[in-house]
């Protein structure tokens, strides 16, 4: 019973941001979507189930769905993601050209 409260914990903390609260008791939680629906659900050996007996293999996929509102957080969470990561590969082409360009000076 343990690990399925310990791994609600931290799929709740992993999905917080695209929910408007949970509250958890042990192995079962209370989630409010942003669309301000309640869901009951449990974490079991399958998944996560849904009260009304639905039955994901995370709490991900749950709330994608459940909520229309978490999908496009979800979907611009990982759009801000992509772009930093964009960023960090167009500073190291900047780098990577700007040292060419001093070895070629030499």
């Amino acid at each position: 019973m343990r690990f399925f409260a310990a791994e609600l914990t931290r799929a709740l903390n992993e999905n917080a941001y695209g929910v408007e609260s949970y509250r958890q008791d042990g192995s079962k939680a209370s989630i409010v979507t942003m669309e301000g629906k309640e869901l009951t659900i449990e974490c079991v050996n399958d998944g996560f189930v849904v009260a009304a007996g639905q039955t994901y293999e995370t709490l991900d996929s749950l709330l994608l769905n459940s909520s229309p509102a978490f999908m496009q957080k979800m979907s611009d969470r990982l759009m801000e993601k992509l772009m930093i990561v964009r960023m960090a590969r167009a500073d190291e082409e900047q780098e990577t050209v700007g040292d060419a360009g001093h070895a070629a000076e030499e």
